[in-house]
């Protein structure tokens, strides 16, 4: 009777420390990973009110690259801070289409949307710049807006007014992500003139 009341005494403590080793790793691993649950990224919806916004202060700072070209001062600073301010190329890939750039309308890289934006890049020698000076407004009609977690796309027309009223529209899809910061940056653009201009 004492040999299995002793062999019980032994399995019970063997247990316990097991139990004990256990709960020890538990804690050793749940200390390295902070106990987050494991469902993937968190998702940053974006709202359509945060979209227009966006395409307001947009609008804005291409007033801005305008200004400066009418001004003859700054004007790839105020590009490249456009550029900073708005597309996601500190973030990842971003992928450009430009109208009418029959040569290469296909922009994947910073320094090619700058040259869209203003010129002058011997890569890309038939860039004038789709910035033009005196341009004093920038209207955005959204013809549709998706919008699913921190991802969202929108399609419509800009309009575009100078000094002296005269309009260009421009059509635009652009698709959107949300980063870490709760900013919008553009991770797809794609510019083309309406068929009746």
């Amino acid at each position: 009777m004492r040999d299995v009341k002793s062999r019980l005494i032994v399995t019970f403590s063997s247990l316990l420390v097991s139990l004990l080793i256990l709960l020890f790793v538990g804690f050793v691993l749940c200390s390295l990973t902070s106990c987050t649950p494991v469902d993937g990224p968190k998702k940053r919806t974006i709202s359509e009110s945060e979209i227009t916004r966006f395409q307001q202060s947009f609008g804005v700072s291409l007033n801005a690259i305008s200004n400066a070209i009418a001004k003859k001062t700054d004007v790839e600073v105020a590009a490249k801070n456009h550029i900073e301010k708005f597309y996601g190329f500190d973030e990842g890939k971003v992928i450009f289409k430009a109208d009418r750039s029959a040569d290469s309308p296909f922009r994947n890289t910073y320094d090619g949307v700058l040259s869209y934006l203003i010129g002058d890049n011997a890569a890309y020698p038939n860039d004038n710049g789709s910035v033009q000076p005196n341009w004093r407004k920038m209207n955005w009609k959204n013809a549709g807006i998706i919008n699913d977690g921190n991802v969202a796309i929108a399609m419509g027309q800009s309009v575009f007014v100078n000094e002296g009223k005269e309009v260009k529209k421009q059509n635009y899809t652009m698709a959107f992500k949300k980063n870490e910061d709760g900013q919008l940056k553009l991770i797809a653009h794609k510019t083309s003139m309406p068929c009746d201009d």
